[in-house]
Order: structure tokens, then sequence, then C-alpha cells
């Protein structure tokens, strides 16, 4: 995506709208420099930027070490960046959460009434997001949390998936102990049919990981007993984040990439 400067120095405009490319609702992070030096961040700036032609009412809440330290309901206009609030480097020690609770400002019949997903950064993944926009040449990193917002889910098809699941589980008994897997979830670009042109890598592994992120909180939701993800070897980078994020995921009972190291075998436990 585009950089963004943040604050007093974008210029008010106008924008025709259907003329702009939507890439999503994003949260992102401005670093800012002790003196001036680049290898010495001592706080982040942190805006929600709205690059789609829907408004939303935004209800959002961070926390540290699980407690409330701050707290916003704004509506955020098409186009259009909000400021949230400073974080400081330090602060990554104590554990922080992005927690998101969006509703469309003009309800829409045809859409989800809400939408909700929490994001939780470590220090090990900002010093690899720093290093990314470093060699990107870039003024900040960004989360992608949705490319657009969801549509509504109808019963039938809620039903007609209920039956397929019920379906599943019943072929699944027949496997001589060896799990088939509701979702396979390939992250290569090219299976996940998205335009990259104008993405930078850290934009594209931002959107592998909300793809994943996405069916491993629905996986949860529904009580899913495993799931496979298939990211690929490469560098690694995204195996380790998707791998820091299933560590922070406390429904995720065992982790296996030892028989291919391009996917992770993922079992999930449940209390209750």
């Amino acid at each position: 995506m585009k950089k963004y400067i943040p604050g007093e120095a974008l210029p008010v405009e106008k924008p025709l709208l259907s003329h702009r490319q939507q890439t999503g609702l994003w949260l992102q992070f401005f670093p800012q420099y002790v003196d001036d030096v680049a290898d010495q961040v001592h706080a982040f700036k942190i805006f929600l930027v709205n690059e789609t032609v829907l408004a939303y009412q935004v209800s959002y809440r961070l926390t540290k070490q699980g407690k409330c330290d701050f707290e916003l309901a704004q509506e955020l206009r098409p186009f259009s960046h909000l400021y949230v609030h400073d974080l400081l480097f330090e602060d990554l020690n104590d554990k922080p959460v992005f927690h998101f609770l969006i509703r469309l400002a003009h309800p829409d019949l045809t859409k989800q009434p809400s939408w909700e997903r929490h994001i939780r950064m470590k220090a090990k993944q900002i010093h690899e997001r720093l290093e990314e926009i470093k060699q990107d040449g870039q003024a900040s990193f960004s989360e992608l949390l949705f490319e657009k917002y969801p549509e509504a889910r109808s019963e039938k098809s809620s039903e007609v998936n209920a039956s397929k699941h019920d379906k599943r589980a019943h072929i699944d008994q027949g496997k001589k102990g060896l799990p088939e897997y509701e979702f396979e979830i390939d992250l290569h670009v090219d299976k996940l049919h998205v335009d990259t042109r104008g993405m930078t890598q850290g934009d594209i592994l931002a959107y592998q990981l909300k793809v994943f992120t996405d069916h491993l909180e629905r996986a949860v939701a529904i009580r899913q007993p495993h799931l496979k993800v298939i990211h690929g070897i490469g560098k690694g980078v995204l195996r380790e984040r998707i791998h820091e994020i299933l560590r922070q995921t406390p429904e995720v009972s065992r982790v296996d990439n030892d028989i291919n190291p391009g996917a992770t075998l993922i079992y999930f436990s449940y209390l209750g």
C-alpha cells in the first residue's frame, strides 16, 4: 500500500471515492526514533486508516497485562485516517492487545451487523517489522484488519455448512485415525487471488496473516479439532509469525511442522 504521512501533514482533500483503490481497513504504526537514530525506537504513533468507500463506527480498546489502558469510540469516514494514540516501545513488555469492534455507520442488511478482531504484538514481531520497513525504505508498517467488510451470513448457508460438517465428521471416523482437515489454508499469494500491485512485501505478509487469523478465529469459534495451514518454506518469516500467533492462542494444544516444513498442522483442545 502507499506510504502515509501522519498527523497535520496530511492534506485536506475531498476525494473522488469511486476512483480510488480500495485496499481495506488498516492499523498503522509509525515508529518514533530517539534523536532520529534509525535503530532506536522509543514509541509508535498508531493510526487507523480506512481505504474503503464505507464509513465505520469504531470501538477500540487497548489492554496491557489483561487490563484496559485506553478506549476510543469514533466514526471513521471513507478514505480517511484517525490518530489513535502513542505506544511506548517499553510497553511491548506488558503484552498489549488491540481490540476492535467495527460496525457500519450506515447499516446494511446485506452486511454483518458487527465485526470483531484483536491483534497481539510482541517485541520480536515489532523488531521484524521494523527491519522490513527499513529494507523497503518505508516510514511505517501496517496490520490489515479486513480487506472488505464481511457480508451477512444467511441462515440457509449456515444450515448447508452445518450439514457438510456433520457429513465430513462421519467420513473422518472411517479414516483409521488419520485426521482429515475441515479447513486447509494455502497462504501462497497465487492461491489467495489478491492483486499485489502497489503492495510491499510487508503489506503482502500482513494480508497473509490476516487470512490466517480469520481462519484460526473461526476454527476456535466452532470448536474445530484441527487445522492445516500451508505457508511454504522461503525465508521462514511467514511461518515464524504464524507460530508466534499460535503460541499466544490458548486453545492450541499441539503444533506439528516436522512432517512437511512448508505446512503446519494445528491441534486444538477446549475446556467444557
